[in-house]
């Protein structure tokens, strides 16, 4: 049986915080994400291969990783991520780099933590 064409077609989001406020573009003519913006940002996650996801922002574009570790929302090309499940509602984002994704009280984010800690940790 087949579902009607006026039924919308669900995909998977994603709203991520830390304890210092959401992830967010950090204006909106940047390209950047922050993690202390007191308003959320959706993220569409999809599957990619080999248990990675990719994620992509409001904006129609794959998150990816600057020279610098930070993380935009600028790539036409998915690029994978490892989620890392602890407890209930945390988990831990890996980069391809092999960095976990940290976030800081002055809005800093990204690809940058070596090993899993407290600032590594997103609420989901």
């Amino acid at each position: 049986r087949s579902l009607p064409d006026a039924l919308p077609i669900l995909r998977p989001i994603l709203v991520l915080r830390c304890d210092y406020g959401f992830v967010g573009f950090k204006s909106a003519s940047s390209n950047k994400l922050e993690c202390n913006k007191s308003v959320y940002d959706l993220m569409q996650v999809e599957h990619g291969e080999n248990g990675t996801y990719y994620l992509k922002a409001s904006n129609g574009r794959y998150w990816s990783i600057s020279s610098d570790g930070s993380i935009t929302a600028e790539s036409d090309q998915p690029h994978a991520f490892i989620f890392e499940f602890h407890g209930y509602s945390k988990f831990a984002i890996k980069s391809n780099n092999g960095m976990y994704l940290k976030g800081e009280q002055n809005g800093l984010f990204g690809a940058t933590a070596r090993e899993l800690k407290y600032a590594t940790l997103w609420e989901y």
